[in-house]
């Protein structure tokens, strides 16, 4: 009964299509090798797939969380370079006719910390490039001259003293001044601690993919 019902499909057929058609014994084993060989391969493929791109997930966000503590280092920097620029505006304003004949001793000293603080304002659109920043670390090594010869001349000038305001303008300078060799020194650590991380392996990876570049100290 059985052997007649797995041989009803093939009657009056072919003999090779008779074959085709037969039921397979119900205690036939299943042909699994060729799928694992198919299906296993690319399951294996999408598992290495999935590997990389949570590493990439992870490394990005790593470089990512860098990139932020290079821009909030700069960023305390830059807000004590305001302050300092005040104290020193408010410095000449208070001494200027004092030292009316040094007037361009004083124009040479604003004309710098103009440069200077449009240098800054570039690095704080910008604060990962290394030109940007190059460029403000040489602005500010320019400022140092004209203010050392303010310094110099308010020393030989010691009715500067006599006047409030222009004491407190430099000792706010003074203070500043401190702050910003603090500010530089957080800076340069938070942009080495990014520049060490583009070079890891195998993060540095990365860095064609994305364009990244080291960033620069001050």
């Amino acid at each position: 009964m059985d052997g007649d019902a797995a041989s009803a499909p093939a009657q009056g057929l072919p003999p090779d299509l008779a074959a085709s058609l037969a039921w397979p014994p119900l205690d036939a084993p299943v042909a699994t090798e060729g799928f694992w060989t198919h299906w296993g391969t690319s399951l294996l493929e999408l598992a290495l797939l999935l590997m990389l791109l949570f590493w990439m997930v992870g490394a990005w966000g790593r470089l990512s969380r860098l990139r932020t503590g290079v821009a909030q280092a700069w960023g305390q920097l830059d807000d004590v370079l305001m302050r300092r620029a005040a104290a020193l505006d408010m410095l000449i304003a208070a001494v200027r006719d004092i030292l009316l004949h040094e007037a361009g001793s004083l124009q040479a000293l604003e004309q710098a910390q103009s440069r200077q603080r449009e240098a800054a304002l570039a690095v704080r659109i910008r604060p990962h490039a290394a030109e940007a920043v190059q460029a403000w670390a040489a602005a500010e090594r320019e400022m140092a001259s004209p203010l050392a010869r303010l310094q110099a001349l308010l020393e030989q000038h010691p009715e500067a003293e006599d006047r409030e305001d222009a004491m407190r303008a430099r000792l706010q300078l003074e203070d500043f001044n401190g702050q910003v060799g603090f500010g530089r020194q957080t800076f340069n650590q938070a942009v080495q601690a990014y520049n060490d991380a583009l070079t890891e392996f195998p993060t540095r990876l990365l860095v064609p993919l994305f364009r990244l570049s080291p960033g620069a100290t001050v």
